[in-house]
């Protein structure tokens, strides 16, 4: 099986995704204007929701649909944004 590598700058690393980015990607895709500005992303989009989107990643990637990447600060490994390629 090919894995996920995670790519690297000085200030960011492109990773897989973990259910530890559930919170900070619920609380980040909750808001309103940003499922406004999109197709897949409902409105409330609460937790669950992201915790099981970030369940599909793995899966997606292994199937050839797509490749689903976390943006997270290097020094901290915070999750702050999302990188997808269909």
């Amino acid at each position: 099986m090919i894995e996920q590598v995670s790519l690297s700058t000085s200030r960011l690393i492109l990773r897989p995704f973990s259910l530890t980015d559930a919170t900070e990607l619920q609380r980040l895709a909750g808001y309103k204007v940003i499922a406004d500005t999109t197709v897949s992303i409902p409105h409330p989009y609460n937790l669950s929701i992201a915790q099981n989107q970030i369940k599909t990643y793995q899966q997606d990637f292994i199937e050839g649909k797509a490749v689903h990447f976390a943006i997270a600060l290097k020094e901290t490994n915070q999750f702050i944004s999302i990188v997808i390629n269909l």
